[in-house]
């Protein structure tokens, strides 16, 4: 599916470049017709930008996509290995390293992650285990 998406809209943008192209070439031939130059101008500038926009939604679904599974894996990473580097995250999701940083970054922000040290981060707990309620000791 992906190769379908991204395949079909990079031949969309690419072609349409194309298209634009040989419309601005035709503009300068001895023989114009204005309208024929004038559609394919317009109909190749809407095919790269279609194509673009259907690349950057798959982007920004793979982002979404790769950002909750993330979510999902810092409870079991933190209860693995107490810490969480950029690298964990990136194998096991498919959000690239920037992108992994990014989002780290963020939820450091969010204060649900604090950051040790140079792309290492523990997961904050609501409520640390050491101090518990009076109700828990019963």
């Amino acid at each position: 599916m992906n190769f379908l998406r991204y395949g079909c809209s990079s031949f969309l943008a690419l072609g349409g470049l194309v298209v634009a192209f040989l419309a601005l070439y035709d503009a300068f031939q001895p023989n114009r017709h204005w309208g024929l130059i004038a559609g394919m101008f317009i109909g190749g500038v809407a095919a790269f930008l279609g194509g673009t926009a259907v690349i950057e939604m798959a982007n920004a679904s793979r982002r979404r996509r790769g950002e909750a599974e993330a979510a999902a894996w810092l409870p079991r990473l933190a209860a693995e290995h107490g810490v969480i580097t950029v690298q964990m995250i990136e194998d096991r999701t498919p959000l690239s390293a920037t992108q992994t940083r990014r989002w780290l970054e963020r939820e450091v922000a969010a204060g649900r992650l604090e950051r040790l040290g140079p792309e290492r981060y523990a997961l904050v707990n609501a409520k640390p285990s050491s101090e518990s309620s009076p109700s828990d000791r019963a």
